[in-house]
């Protein structure tokens, strides 16, 4: 009985011309082509893996109470606005008809020995200047049939635009925001010379506010390049006797790729999109 339990035991075989196995021409052949058809079964099935072309993908949702801050830059938020003539949809810039005013708003709550909120408010006026391609970073040629040079865009170079940045809601402790103002041009202000009323509410009271951005696409099964800046825009009626307010926020991505093999090789990215 203990003989059986042996595993070291030695297995005795017949051999054929001295040799464990015979061996045919035919039986070389079915090797040869079995060996062919899992080369190529694993080129097929493992280009995808090899190529990174079809990676694995994982979304998720989730708030965070203060995302990271957008600093205003051509290579971040690029936008332009302005009214367009409600006759013939051309936008116009005309300060004798209407004015605009952009203002960076940041506040910040602190707690005071009485355990109330304050908030602290700092407004800085910023100024524009007529919208070029240079103002749409990467995706500046999708940008070249717009007639840019009726449009409002941020002056690239002025005074704290480096610090000029968006983040947080009205909810946050330090919430920071822009505000585009658009008014009817100021027959008070000795300043300017308005056009005549008739003329401004023939272009005002139907007049249409567009604001031209970058947005951004993803697509999770493009490994080398998920990203994709394209061009969108926004429209909206406006009048001359009526207060419109609109918001735009941003909202944060957070894409961490994987390509190692064996070990972890992350890479994280942080871009935004518009909602």
């Amino acid at each position: 009985m203990l003989e059986n339990l042996d595993l070291f035991g030695k297995k005795v075989e017949f051999k054929f011309n001295g040799k464990g196995t015979h061996k045919s021409i035919i039986g070389g052949v079915s090797t040869l082509i079995l060996v062919i058809i899992f080369v190529l079964a694993l080129m097929y099935f493992g280009q995808d893996i090899i190529l990174r072309r079809a990676p694995k993908t994982v979304m998720s949702n989730f708030a965070t109470e203060n995302p990271q801050e957008v600093f205003i830059s051509s290579n971040t938020f690029n936008f332009g606005f302005g009214l367009q003539n409600p006759e013939n949809f051309v936008p116009f810039m005309d300060e004798s008809i209407y004015t605009v005013q952009v203002i960076y708003n940041r506040v910040k709550k602190e707690i005071q020995s009485d355990e109330s909120i304050k908030a602290v408010i700092t407004q800085v006026v910023l100024e524009t200047e007529k919208c070029t391609i240079d103002h749409f970073g990467e995706a500046a040629s999708q940008f070249s049939k717009i007639q840019l040079d009726q449009l409002y865009c941020l002056k690239k170079n002025q005074p704290n635009l480096d610090s000029i940045r968006i983040q947080g809601s009205s909810d946050s402790a330090i919430y920071e925001y822009i505000n585009i103002n658009l008014s009817d041009c100021d027959d008070q202000n000795l300043s300017m010379s308005c056009a005549l009323k008739s003329n401004r509410n023939n272009l005002l009271k139907n007049g249409i506010f567009n604001l031209y951005f970058t947005n951004m696409a993803i697509d999770p099964k493009n490994y080398e390049h998920p990203t994709k800046n394209y061009k969108d825009s926004y429209f909206t009626k406006v009048s001359y006797n009526i207060t419109k307010e609109i918001q735009m926020w941003l909202g944060h991505l957070d894409m961490i790729t994987d390509n190692g093999w064996i070990l972890d090789q992350k890479k994280k990215r942080n871009p935004y999109q518009i909602f």
